[in-house]
């Protein structure tokens, strides 16, 4: 699977990069436009959504399905100041966090 998003993924950006210019007289990219300012501001918008739409549904989807294979025995409960040890400058910035 993880094959199959490094062929399809840069295809699906390529076709959606700059509707404005690629598809001028549809319909859809006119209100997208419209409403997104495609044109101006935001022409590579359509490939970011949609490949944030996949994380997302990746997500609940592993979420739901995918069983925990640790023994609950050794589960720890998440923390802030651990996962953060990795950007110190956030990490004060937002947190008290310690090393």
């Amino acid at each position: 699977m993880w094959g199959y998003g490094f062929l399809i993924n840069p295809a699906l950006g390529g076709y959606l990069a700059d509707p404005v210019k690629q598809y001028p007289d549809s319909p859809l990219v006119e209100l997208l436009d419209s409403i997104f300012s495609l044109r101006a501001k935001n022409p590579f918008l359509l490939p970011n959504v949609l490949g944030s739409i996949f994380c997302i549904v990746a997500y609940f989807l592993v979420r739901a399905f995918v069983e925990e294979t640790l023994p609950e025995q050794k589960l720890e409960p998440f923390q802030w100041n651990r996962s953060l040890l990795l950007f110190p400058s956030f990490c004060k910035k937002i947190l008290p966090c310690g090393a």
